[in-house]
């Protein structure tokens, strides 16, 4: 049998090469191979007297390529999936279709064109600016252009109006809007004051940019439309030129303290030396140990404890005074002192007056006043009122521009 199969494999080749216009295909390759195989097999399986194992090896043969060839083709078909989906993603958006009404792409349009002439300032455009601004909006509404265009420009004011497409163009209304103003403008400078007049007299402000915004006049000249102040309480403003004398004024202003010293923005602090509570309470406030004795002298007589003159009754924390060993009083609570540990103690402290009640932006004849009355003290001991300090409470270096020291 073996020798049948060699002798059909060798003519079948024989055939293959006399052929007219000899072209052996891929198919005829595999076959004649296969034969081969089967023929070798045969002839080895007869030689070791394994019987018709050739057939069973070539069953299982059979059965790997099939799953080697499925193998295969399920490659094939991930990869060319994978691939189509790369090229929907690069190159499938220009490809899509707008599936919107008509109906629905003049809403798109309408509302794009609204929202961009929102950009358009009451005075002094900016091309380029509002220009940059359409591409977020053209994508938001999925149009195919949103365009600025200019109309005229006259010496005061120039038109503009803003074109949208989806397919087909909505043009939208012409708007008007002021151009810079006429003539020339002498920009104020860094660090000089003015006068913020919508805020009241004297409400001065340093500049800290005498240019925030320039725009183009109709002769194509560039000037300043508007500059940055700084206001003592840490506020910001941005004033326009044209608004001069209406809004704002310039101002000579200096501080008229010889004790305040310039920061910028519109900021002042004391000299070095005459920083913190050893300085501030004596010269600022004059308070001394004078003038507290005096606060004790008018205070003292109506807290007296009546059935025992030598003593008064606190008007400190009685657990505190307590805890300083004096001893309570049955018909009010209080604790009993001695007069001669009577101390008076700010109430608030003198720092937190200083600096959140105002005291650094005031008068020196203000600050006297309060420290002077009555009002402002609680008669304690000693002891507890030294344990109190300031009770947190810090003495800041600034001050304000209304600051006036003695004399000032």
């Amino acid at each position: 049998m073996e020798a049948a199969a060699h002798n059909h494999f060798a003519l079948r080749c024989e055939s293959l090469v006399r052929q007219p216009g000899f072209k052996v295909s891929a198919d005829e390759v595999e076959s004649t191979l296969a034969g081969l195989l089967s023929l070798a097999i045969s002839f080895l399986a007869g030689f070791l007297g394994l019987g018709s194992i050739a057939s069973k090896v070539l069953a299982v043969i059979e059965k790997v390529r099939a799953m080697v060839d499925k193998g295969i083709d399920t490659a094939i078909a991930w990869i060319v999936g994978k691939a189509k989906a790369l090229f929907a993603k690069l190159f499938g958006k220009k490809d899509e279709k707008d599936k919107r009404t008509e109906e629905e792409k003049t809403r798109a349009k309408l509302a794009a064109i609204a929202e961009a002439e929102k950009l358009i300032p009451q005075e002094g455009l900016d091309e380029q600016e509002v220009r940059g601004k359409l591409g977020p909006i053209k994508e938001r509404y999925k149009l195919l252009t949103l365009n600025l265009v200019i109309d005229s420009k006259q010496e005061q004011t120039e038109t503009v109006h803003f074109t949208a497409s989806a397919s087909e163009e909505e043009i939208g209304k012409p708007k008007q809007v002021k151009t810079a103003a006429a003539g020339p403008v002498t920009p104020v400078a860094v660090g000089s004051w003015i006068n913020n007049l919508k805020a009241g007299a004297n409400s001065y402000e340093q500049v800290t940019s005498s240019v925030s915004t320039k725009r183009r006049t109709a002769a194509g000249v560039e000037t300043p439309v508007n500059f940055l102040t700084a206001a003592p309480n840490g506020g910001t403003n941005t004033l326009l030129y044209k608004d001069e004398g209406v809004t704002w004024a310039r101002s000579n202003f200096s501080h008229g303290s010889k004790h305040a010293v310039p920061v910028g923005n519109g900021k002042f602090v004391l000299r070095v030396s005459e920083r913190g509570s050893e300085f501030i309470r004596p010269t600022f406030y004059a308070d001394t140990s004078s003038s507290r004795n005096a606060v004790v002298r008018a205070k003292l007589p109506s807290l007296l404890n009546p059935s025992n003159q030598k003593e008064f009754l606190s008007e400190g924390d009685p657990s505190a005074e307590f805890a300083k060993g004096y001893k309570k009083d049955a018909s009010t609570g209080k604790a009993l002192v001695p007069v001669s540990d009577a101390s008076p103690d700010h109430f608030p402290p003198i720092a937190q007056h200083w600096t959140g009640g105002g005291g650094n932006n005031a008068s020196q004849a203000m600050r006297q006043s309060w420290n002077n009355n009555t009002g402002t003290y609680q008669i304690m001991s000693l002891q507890l009122n030294l344990s109190l300090s300031s009770r947190g409470a810090r003495f800041t270096e600034e001050v304000g521009i209304n600051f006036k020291g003695p004399g000032e």
